[in-house]
């Protein structure tokens, strides 16, 4: 057993491989870099990082699956799959906007500590995605496209007038020397992780050499690293409530502590649902990019 090697200089992630350059799930996923990417001022800000990070994950799924599916040929199933998978997204961002006006909202008082550490903007993806969605009243009376572009257009537009209001709820702008909403989030670093790394084989029984990243990477395939990395950051956010729950517990404040257990208890009911996802992915697209090796 060996340690495996790092991809572009990210931090190494403690585990054993029987090769150095196997495919691992934490440097397929990212997980080391992705990992660093939260620099909460209070243990608190940590959720409402991990929690706008996460829509901006599945704002690139979003944005991806749509291009994908208005360069697909519409008498294909892939834009109607696409348009579904869209569908269930937008599904899954009520349940994570209920768990974060119970938690920011109701529950911290972020106001104060937020308008210290981040300067509120429109989130870039979400106004592109608002935009790609446009050419879909072309596609509007297609029989087997006509409803399901009804409801996308319909949840998208519902979903963007909660999310501002959220957004709005829980950070104010602030000219001083707060970081920008981009930076706040890393957004550069965020966004260009889902590169779909894989080992590369030389042959059938060869060992890995070393890495390489594919020259595309899929919709499918985007959407299978994000679902990962988005459950991974939240796994962050648990272990710190955890963390913070146990010794609360020992010195007998209950009610902090069950606080505390509380939101893991939401998170996970929101993991739950976002675990279904990849079920989206067809057989046979999945093992498209599972089987994918450099020529």
């Amino acid at each position: 057993m060996t340690r495996p090697a790092v991809w572009s200089n990210d931090p190494e992630c403690g585990h054993d491989v029987d090769h150095a350059y196997q495919t691992h799930y934490c440097s397929y996923i990212r997980v080391p870099r992705l990992l660093t990417l939260q620099a909460p001022q209070t243990p608190d800000e940590l959720f409402l990082i991990t929690a706008v990070q996460w829509f901006e994950l599945w704002f690139k799924v979003l944005r991806v699956d749509l291009q994908a599916a208005l360069a697909s040929d519409v008498s294909t199933l892939e834009p109607l799959k696409l348009l579904q998978r869209g569908i269930a997204i937008f599904k899954l961002f009520d349940r994570q906007l209920d768990l974060v006006e119970t938690i920011v909202v109701r529950e911290l008082e972020t106001k104060k500590r937020v308008r210290a550490s981040a300067a509120l903007s429109v989130s870039e993806q979400l106004s592109q995605l608002i935009e790609l969605a446009r050419p879909l009243a072309a596609w509007a009376e297609h029989p087997q496209l006509r409803e399901s572009i009804r409801e996308y257009q319909a949840r998208l537009d519902s979903f963007r007038a909660r999310y501002n209001q959220v957004l709005h709820a829980t950070l104010t702008p602030d000219e001083g020397a707060a970081p920008s909403f981009r930076e706040w989030l890393q957004l550069p670093t965020l966004l260009d992780l889902q590169q779909g790394i894989k080992s590369a084989w030389m042959d059938e029984s060869g060992t890995p050499e070393d890495f390489w990243q594919p020259e595309h990477v899929s919709a499918d395939e985007n959407m299978f690293i994000v679902v990962h990395q988005c459950s991974e950051i939240y796994f962050k956010v648990i272990l710190d409530l955890i963390d913070r729950a146990i010794p609360a517990l020992l010195r007998g404040e209950i009610q902090a502590a069950t606080r505390l257990m509380r939101r893991v208890v939401l998170i996970q009911q929101l993991l739950v649902e976002q675990i279904q996802l990849p079920a989206t992915i067809l057989p046979l697209d999945f093992m498209i990019f599972r089987q994918q090796r450099r020529e």
